[in-house]
């Protein structure tokens, strides 16, 4: 692997219309960072990292993918750089937890490549 690739995992979810009615619905997908206190602060319970918008008629199913990197997994601290902290990350899409990436190791200070 290239020192300057960045990891990249892609979720993919089939949304299914169960309705009587031809209609849109909007899929919103979440990551619920580990909930400990750095730097005097605590995570957000969930952040939103990608939604899409699908028309579905009666019956109908399509797949929906959203895309999920590093730097979607970095806190920005108040100095304005950007940390990525080990611990567990729950992948939420609507209410449902899908999965969990455990990230181990120590905080680490996230550096773009030039």
């Amino acid at each position: 692997m290239n020192k300057k690739s960045i990891r990249m995992e892609l979720f993919r979810v089939n949304v299914t219309n169960t309705g009587s009615m031809n209609g849109d619905d909007v899929v919103l997908a979440y990551l619920r960072p580990p909930q400990v206190l750095y730097d005097g602060e605590t995570p957000p319970l969930k952040q939103l990292f990608g939604f899409e918008r699908v028309n579905l008629n009666i019956g109908e199913t399509k797949q929906v993918f959203f895309p999920l990197n590093i730097e979607t997994l970095s806190r920005i601290d108040r100095d304005g750089s950007k940390w990525i902290y080990p611990g567990e990350y729950h992948i939420i899409i609507g209410n449902e937890n899908m999965c969990t990436i455990k990230l181990n190791g120590y905080s680490t200070l996230w550096q773009p490549f030039k």
